[in-house]
């Protein structure tokens, strides 16, 4: 091991003769090691690239650059530093950016966007992400980009990596908008009724992202007047509700109400129809349900379904009919015998929130 040291300070000595003449006195192993050691040590890395324990580096490091850099010696001024800096400075970069918008939604996806824009709903607009990247971008993008420049408001471009983070890395299309949140105007009551065959939507806490943003988007397509959601207990009008709602969110009719049975007694009270979907007994099928009243078609949770107060609310009860087709049982779905059929070997006794709305609210506004 001493041989091995004294060789090594005679070598960054930088004696050529030195090594000559020890190549007469030192064991053949210790001239390979020697000859090794060289070839990686540089004049300015007293350690060598791989470090003193000659072990190679993890992502980055001093000195390193990017996955596989070396950990080891002062290397600032190598390009190796390069990498680590650079993604350094941008994770700073990226951090203020974020911290500088505390209490404001990124949206993301070009429709949201888009929609945002042209509707000008919220309270402000900070600025545009764009992702910087070499291909053109959408029409869509770049007619939110026109209007972004047209309303003021500041345009930047970020590395894909930065807008994956800010979109938590959900498919935002190369565009996101700082803008302040969605702000709800709470309500009691609706207008009264006029008999015209309008259609509300009322929405019993419901709490999943993904079926609130459905839910909207079928609204506004199939032309219900207006949303109305639970002030609590309800998925919160966030990026992920716009984006599933395909821009909807930042165009509907959408109110709040702190008390969702005394809100559907009080609409009953003003010649509204109310409507409920459970598969509770009781209930009965869609299609027999008249088309033309105004009515507020009510939905309720994920899970367990339209609260019992919410239930008491409502005119009338509904099912939607399970289509009898071969290895189908027979009965319809909430007819009480859900579990005796799964007992038979399984299947689908419901459906989904967001799909059972919008075939309700298309066969009340055909």
């Amino acid at each position: 091991m001493a041989s091995k040291l004294f060789f090594a300070m005679m070598l960054q000595a930088g004696s050529v003769h030195a090594f000559t003449c020890l190549g007469k006195f030192a064991p053949t192993h210790s001239l390979r090691y020697l000859s090794k050691r060289s070839s990686y040590a540089p004049d300015d890395d007293p350690w060598g690239a791989r470090g003193p324990s000659g072990r190679r580096g993890g992502r980055g490091g001093v000195g390193g650059k990017g996955r596989g850099g070396r950990a080891g010696g002062p290397s600032d001024s190598s390009p190796r530093g390069a990498g680590g800096y650079q993604r350094r400075q941008r994770s700073e970069e990226f951090e203020a950016r974020r911290t500088a918008a505390e209490g404001m939604d990124f949206i993301y996806g070009a429709t949201p966007v888009l929609n945002a824009l042209l509707a000008c709903r919220r309270a402000s607009f900070e600025e545009l992400l764009l992702q910087d990247r070499s291909e053109a971008p959408s029409k869509d993008v770049q007619f939110a980009a026109e209007l972004a420049g047209d309303m003021g408001i500041t345009i930047s471009y970020l590395p894909k990596h930065d807008m994956n983070m800010l979109a938590d890395n959900r498919p935002h299309q190369g565009v996101i908008l700082t803008a302040a949140p969605v702000e709800l105007e709470q309500v009691s009551c609706l207008p009264e009724a006029t008999g015209s065959g309008e259609c509300w939507l009322a929405l019993d806490e419901v709490v999943d992202p993904q079926n609130l943003g459905a839910l909207l988007r079928s609204a506004e397509f199939l032309g219900a007047s207006g949303v109305v959601i639970c002030a609590k207990n309800s998925a919160a009008l966030s990026p992920v509700v716009s984006k599933a709602s395909a821009g909807a969110l930042e165009i509907a009719t959408i109110s709040s109400t702190r008390n969702m049975p005394r809100f559907l007694e009080a609409c009953r009270e003003k010649g509204w129809r109310v409507v409920g979907t459970t598969l509770a007994e009781g209930s009965i099928p869609l299609g027999e349900v008249e088309v033309g009243p105004s009515t507020i078609l009510v939905l309720g949770n994920e899970g367990h379904g339209l609260r019992h107060l919410v239930q008491r609310a409502c005119d009338t009860l509904v099912t939607i009919e399970k289509k009898k087709g071969p290895g189908s049982a027979g009965p319809v779905a909430g007819d009480g015998n859900e579990g005796a059929r799964r007992g038979r070997g399984g299947g689908v006794d419901s459906l989904n929130v967001a799909v059972s709305g919008g075939i309700a609210l298309h066969h009340l506004l055909s």
